[in-house]
């Protein structure tokens, strides 16, 4: 029911991000998660910001900075709930942390972004999972992301 709350129709095409971290130099820019955001808007997805509570600044910079309307659900589901979620979306991209690996165990295209840390070591693993590095995040294009998420979701089937 939390979906139909927002004014989310049940049969929307949902993609969940995930831009926070407890890390900061584990995150992608907000910019380009907007953009992101942005771009799959435009391919006709709703785009849900999934987060702790204490993520929830970090969701409202990206908001602000998208030109389309991303929904930010920071701290309004727990564990479970969260893993329910996601696993209605068609696809996932978030920074390296705990909902990557949630996303990619409840089974849906997953792609983490990895900048300080093992993406072998660290990564979520599972059979539509992609996992993109960059020495530095400025470095890793929106294009780039948003053509990996758009190929796992049609391998899998996700569209």
């Amino acid at each position: 029911d939390l979906l139909q709350r927002l004014g989310i129709d049940d049969d929307a095409r949902l993609v969940a991000l995930h831009v926070g971290s407890p890390v900061t130099a584990k995150r992608w820019m907000p910019m380009r998660f907007a953009r992101l955001g942005d771009r799959l808007a435009d391919a006709g997805y709703t785009v849900l910001l999934v987060g702790a509570i204490m993520e929830e600044p970090l969701i409202v910079d990206v908001q602000g900075l998208a030109q389309s309307r991303l929904v930010g659900l920071a701290g309004m589901t727990t564990f479970p709930q969260t893993a329910a979620l996601l696993g209605r979306c068609s696809g996932f991209v978030g920074n390296d942390s705990a909902p990557h690996h949630l996303a990619a165990a409840v089974g849906i295209p997953t792609v983490g972004l990895f900048f300080t840390t093992d993406p072998v070591r660290f990564g979520a693993r599972g059979k539509h999972v992609r996992r993109l590095t960059a020495r530095d995040p400025r470095s890793m294009e929106v294009d780039a992301v948003y053509d990996a998420v758009a190929e796992l979701m049609a391998e899998a089937g996700r569209q």
